[in-house]
């Protein structure tokens, strides 16, 4: 049988979040480091477990987050950053050149502005 330690919060506070009907109830004062328990509540089954999934996937961010601290922003940011590059540089170039660069910065605009109009499709 596996012991467990039970541990008091040093305040339970109750608020009304803005975008819930029912109470919140915050715990707060647990010691860093030590475990603690979230209660999830739903009117059906199905909203305690998207509830439960969401809670897992925040969890699982977070504890990667901790673990590796650099991030490659996404929701195209990286095309952002290029198209930009590319059309600085072509601001520089004379010619029939500079048409293609410019060209190719706005392209790589679209790749970004294409995965946020239809994210279904993003890889």
């Amino acid at each position: 049988m596996t012991r467990i330690a039970l541990r008091e919060a040093n305040s339970l506070t109750p608020s009304t979040p803005i975008f819930l009907s029912s109470q919140l109830i915050k715990f707060s004062g647990v010691a860093a480091g030590e475990a603690c328990t979230v209660v999830l509540r739903g009117a059906t089954t199905q909203m305690v477990d998207e509830a439960e999934r969401s809670l897992h996937d925040a969890l699982s961010v977070l504890s990667q987050t901790v673990k590796e601290t650099r991030v490659v922003l996404g929701g195209g940011c990286a095309e952002m950053l290029m198209s930009c590059a590319v059309e600085e540089e072509g601001r520089r170039i004379k010619g029939k050149k500079a048409l293609a660069v410019e060209s190719f910065g706005k392209a790589l605009r679209q790749v970004s502005e294409l995965r946020s109009a239809q994210p279904e499709m993003s890889c």
